[in-house]
């Protein structure tokens, strides 16, 4: 699968799913940088924050919190840089080039996005009246990658096997 398409595919699965939070507290055996041996993804665990990358690219950030082998994760970023990439995935199925999907180099709050995009569609000449029928569909689309993630891990040394979207353990191995 190329990177766009898993991108896109990641997009997509981030932005269907929605999860019910647990309150639990940190587990420090967590902490520091872990690399997937089966995927080109990283994850960075830092006393209660938490980054995803995916083939280098950073996509979400967020929250957790973790113990007794489940962990609760509150996305409350995504990377400009990962939005540009799905972007293009979404220019290319819908065949339309035209829709400017470039987003900044930062990190984003799903505010900042919706700022973000109704500038896009003043700049692409949508009629004023109409600007609130797209901010409601694409606040929607977008608040869905906005989630409470709770998933199970376990520990094993340099060794962590995490459970991502509900889908087989993925492990991953500490590089720090």
């Amino acid at each position: 699968m190329n990177k766009k398409k898993m991108l896109g595919t990641l997009a997509m699965s981030l932005a269907l799913m929605g999860y019910a939070a647990a309150a639990v507290e940190a587990d420090p055996a967590l902490h520091g940088r872990w690399v997937s041996d089966e995927m080109e993804a990283e994850v960075i665990f830092n006393n209660g924050y938490v980054e995803f990358f995916f083939y280098d690219l950073p996509v979400l950030r967020g929250t957790y919190t973790a113990s007794a082998n489940t962990i609760t994760i509150r996305i409350t970023e995504l990377h400009g840089g990962f939005l540009s990439e799905i972007g293009g995935f979404l220019s290319e199925i819908t065949e339309d080039e035209e829709i400017p999907w470039d987003f900044p180099s930062s990190w984003l709050t799903l505010s900042q996005i919706i700022t973000i995009l109704e500038n896009k569609l003043e700049v692409m000449g949508i009629p004023t009246e109409d600007i609130p029928y797209y901010l409601d569909y694409l606040s929607a689309v977008f608040a869905r990658f906005f989630h409470v993630l709770t998933e199970t891990f376990e520990v094993g040394g340099n060794t962590l096997a995490l459970t991502f979207l509900g889908r087989e353990a993925s492990t991953f191995t500490r590089v720090n």
